[in-house]
């Protein structure tokens, strides 16, 4: 995702727009993303938009790169963090994350 948020000039300036003009904004949305996970709807609607913007960002680079998004986009239809995927019940056995994807 960083490539294709930060390898491509049309996503720099909308970066720092969308998260509040500043790094220091930037460090407490993931800081209270890190808190509440994607269950608060405008850290969820953030994380929705830079996902976006990196999937278009991978698309104008044109080397086939968006297709490594996968996994994250299923965490976002899921609506669900990476740490959630550690451990998840399956028909009474633990399935581990690299399981889940």
């Amino acid at each position: 995702m960083i490539v294709g948020l930060l390898y491509d000039d049309d996503n720099v300036q909308e970066i720092l727009s969308t998260m509040g003009g500043s790094a220091e904004s930037l460090a407490e949305a993931m800081a209270l993303g890190a808190r509440t996970g994607l269950a608060d709807e405008a850290i969820f609607a953030k994380v929705r938009t830079l996902f976006e913007m990196a999937e278009k960002g991978l698309v104008r680079r044109g080397f086939g790169e968006e297709e490594f998004l996968a996994p994250v986009e299923r965490l976002l239809r899921d609506r669900k963090t990476p740490a959630e995927y550690w451990e998840m019940p399956t028909l009474g056995k633990k399935l581990a994350m690299r399981e889940a994807f």
